[in-house]
């Protein structure tokens, strides 16, 4: 008889796992989209930095190679030594202003970096320690209907054994 109890609660223990394993997997997917919400946030801004930052890039190349265009065209012509120092400081100018932005573009470009990484490890932690609970819940639930104990009780007991074998 007590074979047959135990047949019944393995059935009963795997019908429960049957119907709670999607349950969980959806819960655990629709977890994962709701986590990932402001992270998708957060990379859309620096998308959107990125680009703005490569659009001031661009115009400044731009404005530059107007620039040595005038200095060609004013080579080519008479032109005085003011001119030259004119043309000097624009190209000057210009070239610092290139170079401060591609400073920026790249500090921007790290710190996404950085972000998406850390955002990553902690959507991957998170994820990882959804299995593990779900899969703590399943054990339980066939302790439960195996041997009409909860798994916690049973890791108890078997701790209060322990210690009464070492006195």
């Amino acid at each position: 008889m007590n074979d047959l109890s135990d047949v019944i609660g393995f059935i009963i223990a795997l019908i429960f796992l049957i119907v709670f394993i999607p349950v969980i997997f959806l819960l655990v997917a629709n977890l994962t989209e709701y986590q990932c919400q402001p992270y998708i946030q957060q990379i859309q801004q620096k998308d959107a930095e990125i680009s703005a930052l490569k659009q001031q890039v661009a115009q400044l190349n731009q404005q530059l190679e107007e620039y040595k265009q005038r200095y060609e065209q004013l080579k080519n012509e008479t032109i005085t030594k003011e001119d030259i120092e004119e043309m000097k400081h624009y190209f000057n100018t210009t070239q610092t202003q290139i170079n401060l932005l591609n400073q920026k573009f790249d500090i921007v470009n790290n710190n996404f970096i950085t972000a998406y990484n850390t955002y990553f490890y902690v959507f991957k932690f998170s994820v990882i320690l959804n299995v593990v609970l779900a899969a703590y819940i399943a054990l339980d639930l066939i302790n439960l209907a195996l041997f009409n104990t909860s798994l916690n009780m049973r890791i108890i007991n078997r701790l209060r054994i322990v210690f009464r074998q070492k006195k």
